[in-house]
Formats: structure tokens, sequence, C-alpha cells
């Protein structure tokens, strides 16, 4: 998925670049990319440079630029590292003046603390980043001012919060749970479920839609904390409206591996004032 929507936005922009190009005037267009080299992460450098080098065959084929114009691909490894980000982004920069190379859009970085530096930074460069990463809700509440240079093309936490909210709204469910474990799918990025959460759990408080929403979350650290406080803070408040698949009853060993495993993976919800059946269910 990363690679495509990497591939569709390069070609995309540069079409857009073709509607004003100049007819016989050498130019090169560099294309900046910051994403890990960690051949483990879902975008890394092996993964994306592919896709990328299909996007600039695609423009060169279709005669999108002139033939003058040369497309340039350089990739730097952001570590997905929040210091080691903005720094190559800064030497990127560097060398449009100590090296005479432009520097014309930055692709990436995709982990949300990496990309933050550097979705500030862009817009005293006045140099635009484009990312499918960046999912935290705060991407879009400070877009217009702090990240002004930033565009998003993938997924994001604003999208679930929306559907969450229209889920709660049609069941007329009034109450929400949510179970996390801040470190889950790291492989994605770093504190990825604490940014999902994060998001939710804020977003959740803004929206206007459902009145008087009874919002608890519960944060485990590990395993066994999970497993000494789901009892009491789970069971004790949910069993007796609890339903997990047919069955009044709270089953925690289960209700544990699926909450630690899926981040925020089970999202219980409870009417504990509104009336319109169903009174409880839950959702991955």
């Amino acid at each position: 998925m990363w690679i495509c929507i990497l591939a569709f936005t390069f070609t995309f922009m540069c079409r857009c670049k073709g509607s004003i190009k100049e007819e016989n005037v050498s130019r090169i267009i560099t294309l900046a990319t910051l994403i890990p080299d960690d051949e483990l992460r879902l975008f890394s450098i092996r993964r994306v440079e592919p896709a990328m080098e299909i996007a600039i065959e695609t423009v060169k084929k279709e005669a999108i630029l002139n033939a003058s114009t040369d497309l340039v691909l350089k990739f730097r490894d952001s570590k997905c590292d929040i210091a080691d980000g903005i720094n190559e982004a800064i030497n990127f920069y560097v060398e449009k003046y100590s090296q005479n190379h432009e520097l014309h859009v930055i692709f990436g970085p995709c982990c949300d603390y990496t990309a933050a530096p550097v979705a500030r930074q862009v817009r005293y460069w006045n140099i635009p980043m484009i990312t499918p990463g960046a999912m935290a809700r705060d991407f879009a509440l400070l877009k217009s001012n702090v990240f002004s240079h930033l565009t998003r093309v993938g997924p994001n936490f604003n999208s679930l919060v929306n559907f969450v909210v229209s889920l709660l709204d049609f069941y007329k469910w009034g109450k929400v749970n949510l179970i996390y474990e801040p470190e889950g799918h790291t492989e994605i990025l770093k504190r990825y479920c604490h940014i999902a959460v994060d998001g939710l759990h804020y977003g959740l408080r803004s929206q206007a839609n459902i009145q008087r929403l009874e919002q608890i979350y519960y944060k485990f650290e590990n395993v066994t904390e999970a497993l000494q406080n789901l009892p009491k803070w789970i069971g004790r408040s949910t069993a007796n409206t609890l339903n997990i698949n047919g069955n009044k009853t709270l089953e925690i060993p289960r209700l544990r591996l699926l909450s630690i495993s899926n981040c925020i993976g089970k999202l219980i919800f409870q009417t504990p004032t509104r009336s319109t059946p169903p009174t409880s269910g839950i959702v991955n």
C-alpha cells in the first residue's frame, strides 16, 4: 500500500509540473526521499525504490515532462528516528547550496515522530513534503500554520475517529472503554498504538454528534499488568453487559490477548442511558 501511494503521488506531482513545462529548457528535478534503510520496515528503501523508479519510467514514457527535464531520485536513511530524520533533511538542504544540488520535494518520512520536525521545518524552506505517514491527529489540526507544506496521502487517525463516532451514533452506544498497549506494532512505527489511541481519545472528546458520551481508557505497559488489572477495571464494570460471541460472560484471557495484540484491539461499547438496541458490542 505504501509503495502504491508513493508511486501514485509522484506521478501526479509530475503531471502537475508538466502543465507548466518549458520547452527546450534543461532542468533537473530532485526528489529527496527520507525513509528507513531497515528492511523490516514496510516502507524501507529497498521496498520503495523500485516503485519510485517505475513512476519515473511512467513519467518519461508518457512524456508528461519535456525531454530536457531530468528526474533525480535521492534517498537518505531516516532510521524512523526523530533526530536522524531532521538531520538528513538538513543534509539534503545544505547540499542545495554547498554542492549546487536543487531540492524540489521531500517524500517521507513515514514515521510520525520522524515526520513532525521535518514537516515543521519545510515551511521555512518553502519545499513541499509528501508522505503516506504522519497519521497523528495534530497533523490535521495544525495544518494551516505549523504543517502548511505537508500533504498526507495515506490513511490517518482522523478517519478512525469519524468511523467510531458514526458507529456509536448508529447503535446509540453511550459508553466507550479503550484498551491499548502504547508500544504495540512498533514494526510499523514507534509508539504506533499510543498515537492511534491518543487521536481516538481526544477525537471522541471533541466530537459533538453524541451528547454525554462517557469514555474510559486503560493503558497497559505489558501483558502481566494487563492480566492483573483486567478483572478489576474491565470485568467488574462491564461483565453484566458485555456480550462476547453471544455469551453474556467476560472471557478475560481472550479479551486480554485480543486487546494487547491489536493495539486498540477491542473497543468495548455500552449504553447505560441510551435505550436503542443492541445494548453492547465489540468492534475489532
